[in-house]
C-alpha cells in the first residue's frame, strides 16, 4: 500500500499530532490513514474545539427539523457530525462521539506525501487546540509512532 517502511517512519517523525494507520485492507475494506483524536467531556468543548478548527456547527432546533440521512453527535442535542470539512484549506473526516473528537485523512486508502502536507498544514491549527490529545488515538498494533 504505502510507500517503504522508512518513508512511513519519516512521517511519522515529521507529525506532531496526527498518527499513521496502517490499514488491515483485504476483505476489511479499509486503507491506509492519518488520525488524530482529542478528549472533549462537554458539548461546551465540542462546540469550542469546532469553532477554534473552523468548522461551522450545524445545531438543530428539533427532531422534525433534522433532514434524512443526517448523522447527529451522540450526547448533544441534535448536533449534526461534521463529517467530510475543511481545516485550513485541507479536506479532513472529522467525527465525534462521547468523549472525543476524531480526525481523519487520506481516505484514498493509501496515504501519500501530499496527506502528509496536509496534516502539517491542520497541524498548525491544532497547536491552538487547549484539550488533551487521545494518543494513539485508539489501542492498537496498527500505529506507526514517531521514534524517540
Amino acid at each position: 500500500m504505502a510507500d517503504s517502511e522508512e518513508t512511513i517512519q519519516g512521517w511519522a517523525n515529521r507529525l506532531k499530532y496526527f498518527r499513521f494507520f496502517r490499514g488491515v485492507g483485504g476483505h476489511a475494506n479499509d486503507g491506509e490513514t492519518l488520525r488524530c483524536a482529542f478528549s472533549i467531556e462537554t458539548v461546551a468543548d465540542l462546540r469550542q474545539i469546532l469553532t477554534i478548527l473552523g468548522v461551522e456547527i450545524v445545531e438543530h432546533s428539533s427532531l422534525e427539523s433534522i433532514e434524512a440521512g443526517s448523522s447527529l453527535i451522540p450526547g448533544t442535542r441534535w448536533i449534526e457530525q461534521p463529517n467530510l470539512t475543511n481545516i485550513a484549506g485541507q479536506r479532513v473526516l472529522i467525527l465525534a462521539e462521547y468523549g472525543r473528537l476524531d480526525l481523519f485523512l487520506g481516505l484514498d486508502y493509501e496515504i501519500t506525501e501530499e496527506d502528509v502536507e496536509s496534516a502539517l498544514v491542520i497541524e498548525q491549527v491544532l497547536d491552538l487546540v487547549p484539550f488533551s490529545r487521545i494518543d494513539p488515538p485508539h489501542e492498537s498494533y496498527l500505529y506507526v509512532m514517531p521514534e524517540t
